[in-house]
């Protein structure tokens, strides 16, 4: 939504069905994630979902964000390590009065077990460096709709896994939300990818200014006003 709020990218019918289908899909399979928890534990779940919801839709605003930056040319990598990098230290500089103020005297920083210490370089390496390298890339090859979009994939991954790994109940509800979600990234992939950005089908003639997104440029406002001429005349 947002990159089209901007003028980044154009929506059709197509893609606008398949974002409505996975994002109705990821709602399904949320409310059902609050059912199934017990009574004193949905408030908890409630609040969770809705911070994640805030979360996602911050992802998707930085997805597009930096799709002027990687029009620049800029490596992607070059781009994950800026936003990534100031965003780690913001998170240092937060995290570290906060554990003071609230437990003092506590050893707040202990990874205590070896499950621990392959449990943070899992994070690390793989869900931290490799997931934001990758989908840096992956916003200069696809439109940004289609990067944010496939997080929704999300709860499949997790609600799989949890009944795997976990032993947690995988129900109906769950499963029909999940197949939502599928069947919405099929449509926009499948049948909505011939929707491409502005600036993909302009991308060697454009300085890559998120303003240009937002402003008309000079060129625009003359057709505009040699159009205006024409029909006066």
């Amino acid at each position: 939504a947002v990159a089209w709020i901007v003028g980044l990218e154009r929506a059709n019918l197509k893609r606008l069905a398949g974002i409505a289908v996975s994002i109705a899909g990821a709602v399904i399979t949320s409310i059902f994630s609050v059912e199934s928890a017990s009574n004193s534990s949905r408030t908890k779940v409630l609040i969770g979902n809705i911070v994640l919801f805030l979360q996602v839709t911050c992802m998707g605003s930085l997805i597009v964000c930096t799709k002027p930056l990687l029009r620049t040319g800029m490596p992607s990598n070059s781009v994950t390590t800026w936003y990534y990098g100031l965003g780690s230290l913001i998170t240092i500089v937060v995290a570290i009065p906060y554990n003071i103020l609230k437990s003092p005297g506590a050893d707040v920083w202990g990874i205590g077990s070896t499950d621990g210490i392959v449990a943070l370089l899992y994070a690390c390496l793989v869900a931290t460096l490799s997931t934001y390298m990758l989908l840096t890339w992956c916003n200069t090859k696809v439109p940004a709709s289609t990067v944010a979009l496939f997080m929704t994939i999300q709860p499949v991954g997790t609600a799989t896994l949890s009944a795997i790994f976990l032993n947690q109940k995988f129900d109906l509800g769950q499963g029909l939300g999940c197949l939502a979600i599928v069947i919405g990234l099929v449509i926009v992939v499948v049948w909505g990818s011939d929707v491409g950005e502005k600036e993909e089908s302009a991308h060697n003639g454009e300085s890559g200014d998120l303003t240009e997104a937002l402003l008309p440029s000079a060129a625009d406002e003359n057709i505009s006003i040699q159009e205006d001429g024409e029909q006066h005349q």
